[in-house]
This record gives structure tokens, sequence and C-alpha cells, in this order.
């Protein structure tokens, strides 16, 4: 065999490696191949040209998809970063839209800016929410003085804060049917049967769980304590395996013998507790009611310690089983369905008893007691409205000329009693049955509906009285009698009708064990833990009614009368901010922070006084740069500077000046924007580099320093959350939790899942960033240029992955790298980057390369020979896993790789290959999809050595200068022998394979 050059592998180029040391699969020259793949496979061609919305004159550097009302393709002339963030859904449509936050560079004409996806307010505007600039003035409006002997205000100063703490006392115990080693049919999951939990912790959340376990006894027969086989507990598990809150997972542990999670062992788990409150009479929050009941200069408290004690002892009363009879009844309501549930999965109940209990419901005995329920308490709901009604001379032509009907009122009683029947009895039954099944709420809800209404009873002809009827309807209490009608239809409530002369219904008529039944009983269940709950509520409700009763019966208020003469005053302080038309707010105003006052005025007025507030508000401007919508007013609640401040009222810009007319106690929530600062500028430079973090913040920088903003406040950037490096920062890129710092000495790591605990780590790599536009985050890790080549800042540490071409010249110099400008993106596993010194319009080569395989091609959108430069920019959109670029010449942008139907005219030159000994072929042929509309064009080198020792190439082509191969048929060649060969291919169909042979043999001998 004289010799045979086969190229199957068509890999990419290798910067700065000579001709003849490529690999076999590289090429000198590879245009416009796909760098996915080995073979032969020209990149599709782009749509058609987009326009772009640009900002400033000259070339496109940057561009962003971003779709309003009328336009999607946005580009600058500056360096431009973008992050992106769902914004809260404040027009009520439950639709998330999408903010795109836009940095440029750092000068006054690119300053950070937020846009809205759909346009929602307007073109966009700039980042932040600057503070007021100008300190309130405050005039204090004189009253008459508050002294003890108007102790009534003065006990009303301190009520919120008494009722608010003797809640926080409030602590939730479990209680419930608790399993025992004598039975040992139930596993108790909950360690110690009792756990204390705070009663603002999610109740739902911290409830202790029981287990129905099923298996066989230690020596290897049936378990008497089970009347289920486990072959039946294992079915009944199979039809229950997605229902909410039952499980048959449990730990693999031993209990009773049996080894739980084992072959013999099979479980039900299922909820079965409630909880019981009392109120803690330790403590700080106990020590802080005592300390709190003594307002002003008093020298003795309000109330003392066994007063207090006395008090919360009243209002225990609401939360004891034992003297609350609707909380006794829900929770026999919980125990008798828990009772049903257990039964059923001890195989001492089953469908029969459920069929035998549901046809004693439905019995005229129980119909008649529902029914007797029912008509007393609609007849009691009446009586209530009529009552509310009783101001107004004729109440049904008043409800007509209102205008808005009580829809559950008529003057007819008759009427208005079956009318409230249907409506609350849909509400607790659901309509599937006549007894109740259905929590208390919703009825609640439709009768307090109609307690609203009531008031618009009172017609305009009997003017003064409306305000009484509105007074009288407020002030009924559905609440008692609906709690007396649920109590007397539940299911529970004909305990005697089921088990009458000992029948026994409930837990001898047994029945086929169903999941349906354990489903239907675990839904009662689950209903009744809710009406427990219910009754809890209502009961913290009722807290402060039940506080008033006592502390008027001591009468608290009337024996510090004789204390006159002792004036009530305080020192209180003002600050302002101002919230946007999407709910952002800003920093306060705050003394000595660029503003003219070192200091709080501190106002010194009676507790009767009345304080008149100017703002001085945003300029027209300022309100269009900032969305400016409202302002917010807070004072101190104690006087002190150092004190927090709490939200007086929040009010429209154009509602000023007002007066503050609210006592302490009426003051709402704390101030939290106090370091929320707007973007930082420094020295007339802006913010740059803007990115976002996985945990909901943002990071930028200026010069050398980075700064971060509040976790899902990207308008808040606090002064506290920087990091200083020693050198100018080039540009920030992000991995995980770390973002990088890339900077004109080498790469920085600042790492942590907040931006008050970010760590810095020194990477300890001189791989200085050239390129802000080269910063590409990619998988693993953020690719930058250097002047050694494109590095990769990962987990692992600095690596230079692409190296710069050796030689004299450094790569930053060379005119076909310039690293200067390049700009990097990455695109379904591929970095495209742009490079080389800009022409005028800013066209660049662009370049690509498979992170993966390091395949790399040039890549050229037109078809002129030489190639020309086309791009400006490129932006890989991953909403649309679509690749664009900018064309240099018109600003328009093309969807890159994306029309289907034609492919690019692509190219290999491979490399200088030496045979062995010197060879002639006969024979070329090229396998491959290549036909007559997309042929195959083929140069073949050979190269010789003159005497005087220079390398001459020859053309082995037809005199056309090429071969045209439109088939897979061979293509005979002219002779002539040489050593060392190139070979070169251009189409625009796909090729498999490209081979020299000197004889027909050889040929038929390569695959």
């Amino acid at each position: 065999m004289m010799g045979i050059i086969h190229i199957n592998q068509f890999g990419g180029m290798k910067m700065g490696v000579a001709k003849r040391d490529l690999p076999m699969d590289a090429g000198q020259r590879v245009d416009n191949l796909s760098p996915l793949v080995q073979t032969f496979t020209p990149l599709q061609e782009d749509s058609a040209p987009e326009v772009i919305e640009v900002f400033g004159t000259g070339p496109v550097k940057s561009m962003v998809r971003y779709k309003t009302d009328t336009k999607t393709l946005f580009g600058t002339t500056t360096v431009m970063n973008v992050a992106r963030a769902l914004a809260p859904d404040t027009d009520g449509s439950s639709v998330p839209k999408q903010r795109i936050y836009v940095t440029g560079d750092g000068t006054a004409t690119s300053k950070p800016s937020v846009f809205w996806r759909e346009n929602d307010y307007g073109d966009g505007r700039l980042l932040g929410v600057p503070p007021p600039t100008v300190k309130l003035k405050l005039t204090v409006v004189k009253k008459d003085p508050l002294t003890a002997s108007n102790i009534g205000p003065a006990f009303d100063a301190v009520a919120y804060e008494l009722w608010a703490g003797m809640e926080k006392l409030l602590v939730a115990q479990w209680q419930g049917q608790h399993a025992s080693a004598a039975r040992p049919g139930y596993l108790d999951c909950h360690t110690s049967g009792t756990a204390g939990y705070s009663l603002g912790m999610a109740d739902e959340g911290n409830k202790a769980y029981q287990a129905r376990v099923f298996g066989t006894a230690p020596d290897g027969g049936l378990d008497p304590f089970l009347a289920v086989s486990l072959p039946q507990a294992r079915a009944l598990m199979a039809d229950l395996v997605n229902v909410p809150w039952i499980s048959s997972a449990l730990p693999s542990t031993t209990m009773w013998g049996h080894t739980l999670g084992s072959t013999k062992c099979a479980a039900i788990v299922f909820k079965a507790f409630y909880p019981t409150y009392t109120f803690a009479r330790t403590g700080a929050v106990w020590d802080a009611l005592l300390e709190i009941t003594k307002p002003g200069l008093l020298d003795e408290p309000l109330l003392s310690a066994r007063e207090l004690n006395t008090m919360l002892d009243k209002v225990a009363e609401k939360f004891d089983i034992a003297k609350s009879t609707d909380l006794a009844q829900a929770v026999a309501r919980f125990n008798f369905r828990y009772a049903v549930l257990t039964n059923l999965l001890d195989g001492k109940a089953g469908e029969t008893t459920i069929s035998n209990i549901t046809a004693v419901l439905n019995s005229s005995a129980a119909t008649d007691r529902i029914n007797a329920a029912y008509t007393a308490f609609a007849g009691t709901v009446y009586d209530l409205m009529q009552s509310a009604l009783g101001a107004v001379a004729d109440p049904a032509k008043a409800l007509v000329e209102s205008g808005d009907a009580l829809t559950l009122y008529s003057s007819n009683r008759a009427t208005a009693v079956a009318a409230i029947i249907a409506a609350v009895k849909q509400e607790l039954t659901g309509g599937a049955s006549q007894v109740t099944t259905r929590p208390i709420s919703s009825a609640k809800a439709l009768l307090d509906a109609q307690k609203r209404v009531l008031y618009k009873a009172a017609s305009a002809s009997e003017a003064g009285k409306q305000a009484a009827v509105y007074q009288a309807a407020l002030s009924l209490d559905f609440t008692p009698v609906l709690r007396a009608v649920y109590n007397a239809t539940t299911p529970e409530a004909f305990g005697d009708l089921v088990d009458s002369s000992g029948s026994g219904l409930l837990t001898n008529a047994g029945g086929r064990l169903t999941a349906a039944a354990v489903v239907g009983a675990c839904d009662l269940l689950e209903t009744a833990h809710a009406d427990v709950m219910a009754v809890y509520a209502e009961a913290i409700n009722g807290v402060r009614s039940a506080a008033l009763e006592y502390l008027t019966s001591i009468q608290v208020v009337e024996r510090h009368g004789d204390l006159s003469g002792v004036e009530l005053t305080e020192t209180r302080a003002y600050t302002w901010t101002l919230v946007n038309n999407w709910g952002e707010e800003s920093m306060p105003y705050l003394p000595g922070n660029g503003n003219t006052d070192a200091e709080f005025e501190l106002l010194e007025l009676d507790g009767n006084d009345e304080v008149l507030v100017q703002a001085t508000m945003p300029t027209p401007t300022e309100i269009t740069n900032y969305g400016y919508a409202k302002w917010r007013l807070y004072r101190s609640n104690s006087g002190s500077q150092a004190s927090a401040f709490q939200l007086v009222f929040e009010k429209a810009l154009t509602d000023n000046p007002v007066t503050d007319k609210k006592s302490n106690a009426a003051l709402l929530e704390s101030l939290a924007s106090m370091t929320w600062e707007p973007p930082p500028v420094v020295n007339g430079k802006y913010l740059q580099g803007i990115c976002a973090l996985p945990n909901g913040f943002m990071a930028g920088f200026i010069d050398k320093t980075v700064y971060f903003s509040e976790v899902f406040r990207p308008y808040a950037w606090p002064s506290e959350y920087t990091h200083t490096f020693q050198y100018p920062i080039v540009g920030l890129g992000v991995f995980g939790q770390t973002l990088v710092v890339l900077t004109e000495t080498g790469p920085w790591y600042l790492s942590g899942p907040e931006p008050a605990s970010m760590s810095k780590e020194d990477t300890r790599s001189n791989q200085a960033c050239v390129s802000a536009r080269s910063i590409c985050p990619v998988d693993g890790g953020v690719i930058f240029a250097s002047p050694d080549g494109l590095c990769l800042a990962s987990p692992t540490g600095i690596q230079v992955f692409l190296p710069a071409p050796t030689g004299k010249v450094a790569w930053a110099d060379i005119d076909l790298i310039h690293v200067r400008d390049m700009q990097c993106a990455e695109h379904d596993g591929v970095l495209y980057f742009l490079y080389g010194h800009p022409e005028a319009n800013g066209a660049m080569w662009l370049s690509a390369m498979h992170l993966q395989t390091g395949k790399l091609v040039n890549v050229h959108l037109g078809n002129a020979n030489p190639p020309v430069r086309e791009l400006s920019a490129i932006y890989a959109d991953r909403s649309t896993d679509t690749l664009y670029g900018v064309l240099a010449s018109t600003r328009q942008a093309v969807k890159l790789f994306t029309d289907t139907t034609r492919r690019r005219l692509a190219s290999f030159r491979s490399k200088h290959l030496t045979l062995e000994t010197y060879t002639g072929f006969g024979w070329l042929r090229v396998l491959g999809e290549q036909s007559a509309t997309e042929p195959a064009t083929v140069r073949v080198f050979g190269y010789a050595i003159r005497p005087d020792g220079t390398e001459v190439e020859v053309a082995l082509t037809p005199a056309v200068g090429h071969y045209t191969v439109t088939n897979t048929l061979p293509v005979r060649m002219p002779a002539g022998r040489y050593l060392e060969y190139e070979v070169e291919v251009q189409s625009r169909a796909r090729i498999t394979g490209v081979t020299l042979a000197s004889s027909t043999a050889e040929l038929q001998a390569v695959p």
C-alpha cells in the first residue's frame, strides 16, 4: 500500500500551534463549522435583521432583549450590564412580572436604571429611591394638658401594649389520645407527649402525629391486639398513598417487639392532637406588663401583680375546657371522630358501621332535632336584625330605598327565617347531608356580611338616625347563636341515637375496612381539629374585652383620680421617607447625612398636644425619574434619638401639610429602611457591573469598591455592605454563591449567603482581566480575558483554558486577537467571542469554542472572500434560548444560526500532513450529503523542497483550481509525488469523510 490520507474528524483550530504540530483532527483554519460535532457540519444561516432601539451614537457595544408594548431589542453604545429579577404583584393580576436592572460605564449619561417588562410604568426609571433632603417643618399645636387626674386617656396610651403582652404570654401544649404500653396498637411519634410552642408559631407545622402499626407478634403468630391482617393492611396502605397527611413512612426502629419498616410490619400515620393554652406568669414579657401599666410620672402601677394575675385568670377562662362550653363541645367532637378513626383501624368498625351511622343521622328523629335547632337559631338572628332596625319607622321601605338590600331580611318573619335557615344550612353542610360537616367560619362570614349592610337601612328621610342604626348593627354578635346551632347539628350531637339501647353501632357492626372509610374519617378528624382551633381563635380575639370587663369591675381608672396636677409630657423626634409607586421605600431623612442640621429636632409636648407637619416634596423631574408616589411620617416613641421610629401614617404626595394627632399606642410598625441607601455615587462615578446573586441580592462596583444591595431590595444599597480592593475593578461575575471580582491585577472571590456575611478570598492568581465585555458566566464558573488567554474562574481556582499565541508580541497587542475589546457570550455549551481591533463601526471577528471538547472555529455572516468583520456585539438571551448578533453596518440584530432552511458555506484546511515516503495519489473520494446544488469543493496541495531549501506549494487540482464533487463517486487526480500534503474542503453540505488513495483497491479498503 503506497499511502492513504483519510480525514473523518474535522476538529477545531489550536491557538499558537505550528501547522505540522497540530493533532490529526485539528485544522489550520476552520470556518463556519459547528463546534458541537466532529463531522463537517456547516452552521445554519441567520434570521432576517431586526430593528434595535439604540441609546447613544456610535457602534453598539451591548444589547438586551426586553419586551415592552412596542419594542423588543435594545442596545447601547457603552458597556451595559443587566441583572433580572421578578417583581412583586402590585396590580393584583397574580402574573409574575420581570424587572431588569441596568448599569453602564459609570458616567452620568448611563446611571443605573430599572425597567419593568410590558412597559407597565413607562420606559423605565433610575434605580433607587433617594431619601428626602429637606427636614420637616414641625409646629406644636397646644391643647389642654394631660394630667393624672385624667388617668383614663393615660391608660388608653398603654392599653395596646397591655393586650399585646397578654397574648405573648399564651403558650400552647399539644394534647390528645396518647398511646401507652397497654395499647400497643398505636405509636406516639411525639417523644414527650406535650411540648410547648409559642403562639406566634404556625401550629399546623408543629403538630405531633400518631401511627397505627400492623404486624406480627415477636413469636411469629398473629398479634392479639390486631384485628386486621397484614395483607389487608398493606392493601389499604396502597390505596391511601396519595391521601394528604397520611403516610406509610416510619423510622426503622423496634416498638413493642415489632421492627418497623420490616416485611412483617405496616403503618398508617395520622394527626391526633389538639392544643390547650395557658398563660405563662414569669419571664421578661410578664415583667414588662407590670412596667407598662405605670404611665407618665405615676408613683405606683395601674395594676398590682396580684391584680394582673386575677385579670389573667378571668381571661384564661375562655381557654379552659372545664369553663368554656363551646371549647368543651369542640374537644368532644374531636375525641369522638378520633374514636371512629381508631376503631376503623382496629378492625372494630368498617363500611357496615359507617352505613349504620349514616342511616341514623338521616332518620326522622335526627331530622326533627335539626329542624328545631335551625328554627330557634333563625328566629334569634331575625330578632337581632330587627333590633338593629328598631330606630327606623318602616324597615322594609328603608331597605328598598337604601339600594343595598339585606338578602336575609324581610319584614315577614316567616320569610326571613326560611331564608336564614337555607343560607346557613348550605354553609354548614355543603348540601351533602343534613348534619353539619363543615367548619363554622364560612357561615360566620355570611352573617357578618349581612351585619355590615344593616346600617344602610336608614333612609334619607330619617336623617340623624343612620349613625345610631350603624352602631347598633356593628354591636351585633351572631357568634354565640351560630355556635349553638353548630353544636346541635354535628354528628356527635346524635350519639344517644347511635348507641341507644346498647346497640353498639359504633363499635360492633364491623364490616370491610376500606380506604374510602378511612379517608372519610380522617377528613372528619381534620375538620374537628380546625373547629377546636377556631374556638381558640375566638378566645384570643376576646382577650381585650375580657380584660376590660375586669378592669372596669375594679375601677382601675377612678381610683387614681386624686393625682391631679401631675402633667404627663414627652420628648418626641420626627423623620420621613419617600415611597415610589412600586412600594419601594427610601431611607429616612437623617441629620448629618449630607444635610445641614446636625441632629434631630426634639419637641417637648404634652400627651394631648398635636403636631402640624409640613414636608418639602420632590420636584416633578424627581417624581418622573424615581416614580415617587407617597410619603411616610415616622416619630420616636420614647423621645430618645437612639430609639426606633414608628410609622405614624402614609400619605399621597399631595397630602401636605398634615396634623399628627395619634397617641403612642396607635403608632404602627417600626422604621425598617434606616440603612436603605440608593445606589452609590462616588466622585461623580455611578454604579457599574451589576449582577444578581442567587439568594436575592445584587452586586456592583465603583473604582476599587464592591457594593451589595439589600436582600430582595435591589433599590437599597447599604453602605456597610462594601468591600474595597487594592486595585481598580474591571468587572464582576457570579458562580454559585461566589462573586468573582476581576481587577487589573488578578481575581478575588467574595462568598456568602447574604450581603452582610460575604467573606473575601485571594485567588493568588495574577491573571488580570483586560476586558469587561469578556466576562461571561458558564456552567461551573466565570470566563474572562487576560493577557495570557481566556481564563476560567471556578471553585478550584483560576485556569487558562484558551492560551494566547506564543511569540515576541503579547496577545493583547496582536491585531488578529486584541482582547481589550473582546466580548464573550455562552449559548448551548459554546463560548462565542468577538475579538480584533474594532473597525470604525465597531465590527470585529467572531469565533466559537465548544467548552467541553475545546473545538475552536471561526464564524462569518456573509460570503465575502476574503471574509470581513460583521458584528459589533453579541448577546445570549436565556428566556428564549437565542443568540443575537448586532450588525455593525446597520445597527440591526440577527438571531444567529436560526434559519433551518439554509446553511453557511463552511471550510476546513487540514494540518500539514507528512507521510513516511514520497507518495502520489490517483483518487479522491468525498463521503457526505453533497449534491449538484450543494457541491463539495476540494483543494489538494503537495509540498516540495527546492535545492535552496525553500518550500514550494503545488496545487494538485484541475485547471479550474479545485475539484467540484457532487456525489460520492471517486474523482481522478493528476500525477505527482510528494512527502507532505494539505487538504482543504469547502461546502454547505454535511460531509463525513475525505479520502486520498493511490489506487482503487486502497480506496475500497477505507470504510
